[in-house]
């Protein structure tokens, strides 16, 4: 084709087109494929030989000033982001623009588009170590990038479990969690917000659902822009997030907000393994006190609490486990939690394992610090509750399980043989849920109740053989001392049997 023919074509693509670009729909389709290709070509050739970086970027920064005035093409600002990736550093170029451009308004606009959100989840995955070490984009956007998994559920949870890590440092990890644990409050929110667009796009349409009414509301404006905003570092959470989720109810049973609520277990396992792995002190003393709020605070979804909460609760030990200290640094959290009905009521598993995380490590074997004196806070705060579920017993209202009591009467026992002052304390307490236990059930599970509080009173009535049983060394389930007749762990197992045939 020689010079007067590519003349004539260019002229004739120009009066099709105007000078605004293609006015079809399909037309506009193909020049964004046409330059998608055209780019990754380039990209290709680049690879290829590094002497044409300096002269092809030039027209690549053309198309990239044309996209960031309108982001109607956001495949194209993908590919460009890919060849930025690539080349950048062959000509001493900062593509953080760019990479603003994309990851913030181009995929707040264009999550719900398919080609779109796979485009932008294959650019991270395949670049996650070049995004991790070079850039802060994925602890940046994630809230943002979270928003195509929230539509997409079912199609991208294996990517976003490859890309999860990455989204986590010191600063974003506890904002990672609470953002999980909303997940599928963010894809209520966001099929609202489809809704309210339909209705203002079309005056006839009107919507009963009152999340599009809350949705348009301007005073309930503050919530959703939380919830779906763009960039990481606005706030952890929200005080009155437990609001949003009531403005939401509508969508709780909705198809895509059941299936993201399905997701939310897999990622959270995923998201404690890399903080037990690479998280340190100080982000456990944060994440402790999170991880027990959050489990009173979800979004009401079909056996999402349940599921949700036997995650945390498994995670909430392995954090102990690993650092048993945590019972001093966070004693203040840990008291307000178990002194209070309130989060019992629903939760009882979840109320269970934090009890019994107290009897286990508030012992001056895992932390010097655990004087008697914390002992004996942590005692009152139990022993108060424990005379409440006494009294709720008594008055026939919402009991409390055999298990959790039983649980709650095994905690205050150890702590007992810790701090001997209390064993008075205690040996009263046990002797009244003992009585009234036996006066208001009569069934198996009663029974087992009695019988364990009448085996831990006479335990306690024998001090030093309680210590040793209740509250032996940390590393006794490591060695083999029940086969070891220079110990003394035989003779105490003779003296349980004994007290406990009293």
């Amino acid at each position: 084709m020689d010079q007067s023919e590519r003349t004539a074509n260019r002229n004739h693509w120009q009066s099709s087109y105007g000078d605004s670009g293609p006015v079809k729909v399909h037309d506009q389709e193909l020049v964004e494929a046409c330059l998608v290709e055209a780019i990754s070509i380039l990209d290709v050739v680049c690879k290829l030989d590094s002497s044409l970086i300096p002269k092809l970027f030039p027209a690549l920064k053309r198309v990239y000033s044309r996209m960031s005035e309108d982001i109607g093409q956001p495949r194209v600002l993908c590919t460009i982001v890919q060849f930025y990736l690539n080349h950048c550093d062959a000509v001493v170029y900062d593509p953080q623009a760019a990479f603003d451009l994309l990851f913030g308004k181009a995929v707040s606009m264009h999550y719900y588009d398919h080609a779109v959100a796979f485009d932008i989840v294959l650019l991270c995955r395949d670049n996650m170590k070049r995004l991790c070490y070079k850039t802060n984009i994925l602890e940046k956007y994630f809230p943002n990038l979270l928003k195509i998994l929230a539509w997409n559920p079912r199609t991208y949870l294996p990517e976003f479990f490859d890309l999860l890590p990455s989204f986590m440092s010191t600063s974003t990890s506890l904002e990672v969690l609470h953002i999980l644990l909303d997940l599928p409050c963010l894809s209520a929110a966001l099929e609202a917000s489809h809704l309210a667009a339909k209705v203002a796009s079309d005056p006839e349409a009107e919507s009963r659902l009152a999340c599009v009414q809350a949705f348009q509301n301007p005073d309930h404006r503050p919530w959703f822009n939380f919830i779906l905003r763009q960039q990481s570092g606005q706030g952890d959470t929200i005080n009155r997030l437990e609001f949003l989720h009531q403005l939401l109810e509508d969508l709780k049973h909705h198809p895509r907000v059941n299936i993201c609520s399905q997701g939310v277990p897999v990622l959270l396992r995923l998201y404690f393994e890399t903080i037990l792995e690479q998280g340190d002190y100080a982000l456990f003393c944060k994440l402790v006190p999170v991880i027990m709020e959050r489990s009173a605070l979800l979004y009401n979804t079909h056996s999402y609490h349940k599921e949700v909460r036997n995650v945390l609760q498994t995670s909430l030990l392995n954090i102990f486990k690993q650092s048993p200290s945590l019972v001093v640094d966070c004693k203040t959290e840990l008291m307000e939690f178990v002194a209070s009905l309130r989060y019992i009521s629903g939760k009882e598993d979840f109320f269970s394992h934090v009890v019994w995380v107290i009897g286990e490590y508030v012992s001056i074997g895992y932390d010097r610090r655990n004087t008697a004196d914390i002992i004996t806070k942590y005692y009152e705060s139990l022993e108060t509750l424990l005379y409440e579920v006494c009294f709720q017993a008594a008055s026939h209202d919402d009991q409390c399980s055999p298990r959790l009591v039983t649980v709650m009467m095994s905690t205050v026992a150890k702590l007992a043989s810790r701090c001997q002052d209390l064993i008075p304390r205690v040996l009263l307490c046990l002797t009244k849920i003992s009585q009234q236990h036996k006066i208001i059930v009569d069934d198996v599970e009663n029974k087992i109740l009695v019988s364990r509080a009448n085996e831990l009173i006479n335990l306690l009535k024998l001090p030093n053989v309680a210590s040793s049983i209740l509250s032996p060394t940390p590393g006794i389930e490591n060695g083999r001392w029940h086969s070891d007749g220079n110990v003394s762990i035989p003779i105490l197992i003779k003296t349980i049997k004994e007290v406990v045939q009293v």
